[in-house]
């Protein structure tokens, strides 16, 4: 009776297992085969409108989503090589604006924006949301507020904006300094590539 009862048991986690690692197959291949579009539609639905956004009020002559760069930055936290994707905006060929992505924790996550560069000014030309998992009413505010994501257009690049440099988000202080820590990351990046960003 007990040899019985110990095949059962093990004849029961041999058949788990195989479910499990199954499964574990089947959602790494489903993975694998929806990460490209996923990729796309995130590239074509979210970060074109916010780069379009950032680009405002500049004039230019070109579709700064099909002119993408890819610059090297070195590896990331896990190792894996890290990329930097840059849009510009070209009139005749030049290069007059600039926008990449930035990411800064905030409260409840990441806040991620996209940040655009207006190049013969050396100013932020403006800034769009492009994620983030901000407490309702407090920090997510960061998508409606109307002075906060506007304020930081216009602003100078040769220093570090801080607090007292833009409309803050009452209530949300956590969220207003991750948003600043995004662009100022933005910034030092936009100061250490510009000869590969600006052609």
């Amino acid at each position: 009776m007990k040899a019985l009862f110990k095949n059962e048991i093990v004849n029961m986690v041999f058949v788990l297992g195989c479910i499990c690692g199954t499964a574990g197959l089947a959602l790494s291949g489903v993975y694998e085969l929806t990460k490209g579009p996923i990729a796309e539609t995130l590239l074509k639905e979210v970060k074109g409108p916010a780069v379009a956004k950032v680009f405002a009020k500049l004039k230019y002559d070109n579709k700064p989503m099909e002119e993408m760069i890819k610059i090297p930055m070195g590896k990331d936290k896990t190792g894996k090589p890290a990329v930097l994707f840059v849009f510009p905006a070209k009139a005749g060929g030049k290069t007059v604006g600039v926008a990449m992505e930035s990411a800064a924790a905030g409260f409840g996550g990441d806040v991620a924006v996209m940040v655009g560069f207006d190049v013969a000014a050396s100013k932020v030309s403006g800034l769009a949301v492009v994620s983030h998992s901000e407490t309702p009413g407090y920090g997510a505010r960061i998508d409606t507020d109307p002075k906060f994501v506007p304020s930081f257009a216009g602003k100078g690049i040769d220093k570090a904006l801080t607090g007292s440099d833009v409309d803050g988000m009452t209530g949300a202080s956590i969220t207003t300094g991750a948003t600043i820590e995004a662009v100022n990351k933005a910034i030092e990046v936009y100061s250490q590539f510009k000869d590969q960003m600006v052609q």
